[in-house]
This record gives structure tokens, sequence and C-alpha cells, in this order.
């Protein structure tokens, strides 16, 4: 691979995805995501713009990739991780420059024709730092991975465990649209720190209030940290959130309120929402 190169990734939330990002890092190279639920011309433009001689997919999207790729060598993210967890693969001895992107997102484009956004390792390392000193985690936390790869919130979710000796629990696809689903994971994986889009958390917050308090309290007694970006967030969703809460008795969960573009690394400003506040509107902070 050249240094910072375009490598295609098409996979679905699992171990398997997390291994070919890593894998494509690892390697000194940049990932690319090509969701298989996207359509095939917007996967071709993908990869065609970004020039890509290798894609990354899972065996069942194989020929997906072939389609979106037909020129690109194709590489079995499901065969390359049974080989790995044998014990005998090592990491390669790659230099890998701050300065060299580590990953390339597409956005939809003023245009109206999806835009690459190159991100460097400099950008990544200095945003999930931050995270970590004002919002601390240790090893008996536990993030959840819901936002698809193709959006920039997933990059913190992907990274910032391995940085802070906590771990990582895979929402199943096409869960982060349910809240029951979420509700029953967030309980299950004893989740401390997560993401929602505002419309989301609203959707969220009306189904968990049909819960009992002493239920609310099992389900969502872990939380810590709940961040929010992606919409503006409104009032109506930090009253909501901490009247649900505290009304079950959880007084430890904080809602951020986060801002920011692709272009400059996923958040540039963050606030911290309270309980009661005099404020009419939620700002989006320093």
């Amino acid at each position: 691979l050249r240094s910072g190169e375009p490598v295609g990734l098409m996979a679905e939330r699992s171990p398997a995805m997390l291994a070919g990002l890593l894998g494509i890092v690892k390697a000194g190279g940049a990932y690319v995501p090509l969701p298989p639920d996207f359509p095939a011309d917007r996967l071709r433009y993908m990869a065609d713009n970004a020039a890509m001689r290798i894609v990354c997919a899972q065996a069942f999207w194989l020929d997906a990739a072939a389609q979106a790729c037909p020129s690109a060598a194709r590489v079995d993210l499901d065969s390359v991780l049974a080989d790995a967890c044998d014990g005998t693969e090592t990491s390669p001895e790659v230099a890998i420059s701050p300065e060299q992107n580590a990953y390339i997102l597409y956005t939809s484009g003023s245009t109206g024709r999806p835009k690459g956004v190159m991100i460097r390792h400099r950008s990544v390392v200095n945003r999930i730092h931050w995270m970590q000193r004002t919002y601390a985690l240790g090893e008996r936390d536990v993030i959840l991975q819901k936002t698809p790869y193709s959006f920039d919130v997933s990059v913190w979710e992907l990274f910032w465990w391995m940085l802070s000796g906590s771990s990582v629990s895979f929402l199943a696809p096409g869960a982060e649209k349910d809240p029951g689903q979420l509700l029953e994971a967030i309980q299950a994986g004893g989740i401390t720190t997560m993401h929602f889009v505002p419309s989301m958390l609203a959707a969220f917050l009306e189904a968990a209030q049909a819960e009992k308090p002493e239920r609310l309290r099992e389900k969502l007694g872990t939380l810590r940290y709940v961040f929010a970006s992606g919409e503006a967030l409104h009032k109506a969703h930090v009253d909501r959130f901490y009247g649900l809460l505290r009304g079950a008795g959880l007084k430890e969960a904080k809602l951020i309120n986060l801002y920011g573009p692709t272009e400059a690394t996923v958040d540039v400003t963050a606030y911290e929402c309270e309980a009661e506040s005099a404020l009419d509107y939620v700002p989006i902070g320093k």
C-alpha cells in the first residue's frame, strides 16, 4: 500500500468490520466505508473517485464489492479474521505518519455528488484524546457501537475504547432504528457511553417513558455519558432526558451536546447539558 492509500471496506457492523478497519489502518492505508445497503451507482462512483485498488469485504458481500469496483483486488474479511484468531498473524512493520490519511468518508455533497472528506491520523488522535481527557473512561466502561461506519460519529465509537482501556459492544445491524432493541442492548451490554442523533433520542426517550421506574433503573442503570450530535438538540430533549432518568433514580448519567462538520474531524464544540436549566435553548458550547 502507498502511504494513506484509500482501501474500500464493505461490511455490516461486526467484529469482521472492526478487523478490516484496523487491518487497513495498520497496513498504512485509509479506510473508505462502502456500506452494502448503498445504491450500486453510488458505490461505483465512490470506488472510482477514490481510485481504489483494494476492497476488503465480508464473504457475503464479495460479489457486491466486485460490482462496485471490478478492477480492485478483493480481500475476504471473514477468512482473514479466522486466520488471525489462530494466533499466527503479526502486525505489519509499517511506519504511520500523523499527517497521512486515516480514513475517507463520502458526504452527500452540496453539488448532489458525494465528496470524499480526507481525515489525517493527527486529527483523529487529537479528537479522541480530547474525549478521554474530558470524559475519562476506564476498564469498567462499555461504548455502544451503533452509528453506521459511513458517518463520522462511528470513529470515536470504534477507536476510543482502545485508547481508554474500556470495551466496545456491537449493536445488531438495523437495531439502531428500534428503541426497544436499544433498551435491551444497553442493559445486556452494561453500556456506559453512547450516542444519539436528537430525533432518535426523542424516539428512544418516548419508548423508555413506557417503562416503570424500577425497570428503567435496571435497563439504563449503567449509563454515564450520552452524547448527541448530527442535528439541533432542543431544550425539550434535555428536559425529557433528565426528567425521565432522574425520576427513575439515575443521577449519574449526563447528556452532552456536540457539534461539528465531518471536515473538522467529527466535532469542534461541546456543551454539557444541565437539568432544570434556566436557558430556553441548548448552546453548542465551547
